[in-house]
């Protein structure tokens, strides 16, 4: 071995065993002077048709250095009251599909917006929360054909979350759980959930393994995480890290939908989610419901400044983006399709440049101010639209 190569590896074991070192001293620190919250209880199960769901009759507390909440999910998987399938003579439903905004990260269950909805509704509406933290629009269909109609909905709401959507339909662990054919037709694949794995699913299990370890155990790498990378800024960052590593989607794949200028590859994607929202709307004419569409936007895009920061972390120029464009499809979407759209973009926008906090600042999702105004702005769209009368009776 030439002299080169062996200074090679020796500085480069140093640098490891610095890393180890550190490591340890900080770990200890952590665990004597500053313990940290480890990996909260499991609430969810794996599915064949979904990938998983919430797991029924679980009643657990879920905390966080910003909130400590109890959680409780109903017979049927539902983070709700009880119900029976068969909807009570007099009594109008209100089904709402969406992912970890609806179903309520950080809040109470009595503060969720869909609760308070149904408070601000009159005694003969029941407003059911089927949310499912990481659900797709196309996950919500499934649940829409599978079980939301066995409630007789009245009216189906589609929480869309703005960023996260559009690409899980085509980037979710599922794997396409629909492909459009002839980019038209929506059809129906990889469920039951396939089984086979390739090389990016191994690569990314073992990053999952190995955060799962950290967050079970590691008192130094919960206080990061609680600290820098559940802040809007520190998830992009991470997210940067993680594409240099080759592990993790180039930073562009999270805000393209804001780019002035659409690849193939995302307009294919706004087709497919355009395909499995009307078949959402489809399904629920079928069985004599509305369908109504909020629009959920995320922190990082309603608060200037986190949006500002974080374009030019990456070197990317604000004028490249439009924060609204992808609110604007959707609008004209409902328009063409005679269906129902909430942008909650502009009013939250407006609260929050007022000084209000509507988001857990870390975590990122509502908090109970946020649930709170989203509750407001549904009902003033169900009686504005005449989904429901005025002062909802019937």
């Amino acid at each position: 071995m030439n002299e080169r190569l062996r200074n090679g590896l020796v500085n480069l074991g140093l640098v490891v065993a610095s890393v180890v070192v550190f490591f340890v001293i900080a770990e200890g620190y952590f665990a004597v002077f500053n313990p940290q919250i480890f990996d909260n209880p499991s609430f969810t199960q794996s599915d064949e048709t979904l990938g998983w769901v919430n797991k029924p009759s679980v009643n657990v507390t879920i905390a966080t250095q910003e909130f400590q909440v109890p959680v409780k999910i109903n017979s049927k998987g539902l983070r709700d009251r009880e119900y029976e399938y068969k909807k009570p003579e007099g009594i109008n439903r209100i089904v709402v599909l969406g992912d970890s905004f609806t179903w309520g990260c950080g809040v109470e269950e009595k503060k969720i917006f869909t609760e308070v909805l149904e408070d601000n509704l009159l005694e003969k509406f029941q407003v059911i929360n089927m949310g499912v933290i990481g659900y797709s629009n196309a996950q919500e269909l499934l649940t829409l054909m599978n079980e939301g109609i066995m409630y007789n909905p009245n009216i189906v709401i589609v929480a869309f979350c703005i960023q996260n959507d559009i690409r899980d339909n085509v980037k979710s662990i599922n794997k396409h759980m629909f492909i459009l054919n002839n980019n038209t037709e929506l059809i129906l694949t990889n469920v039951p959930i396939s089984r086979k794995r390739d090389d990016a699913d191994t690569q990314n299990d073992l990053l999952a393994s190995s955060e799962k370890f950290l967050r079970k155990h590691s008192h130094a790498y919960n206080f990061l995480y609680g600290r820098l990378l559940s802040s809007p800024f520190g998830k992009n960052l991470m997210v940067n890290l993680l594409t240099k590593l080759g592990l993790a989607e180039e930073y562009g794949q999270y805000n393209c939908i804001f780019s002035n200028t659409y690849t193939p590859e995302v307009q294919y994607n706004w087709n497919l989610t355009k395909a499995i929202l009307k078949e959402i709307d489809t399904v629920a004419k079928e069985n004599d419901a509305k369908t109504l569409i909020v629009l959920i936007p995320m922190q990082i895009h309603v608060n200037a400044e986190l949006w500002e920061k974080s374009v030019r972390q990456f070197g990317l120029k604000t004028s490249d983006y439009n924060l609204s464009k992808p609110n604007d499809i959707l609008v004209e979407f409902g328009k063409e399709n005679n269906i129902h759209v909430l942008d909650l973009f502009p009013e939250f926008r407006k609260h929050i440049e007022s000084g209000e906090q509507l988001y857990f600042y870390k975590d990122g999702h509502w908090n109970a101010n946020g649930h709170k105004l989203a509750a407001e702005l549904i009902y003033d769209k169900l009686i504005e639209e005449e989904l429901i009368p005025l002062g909802g009776e019937h």
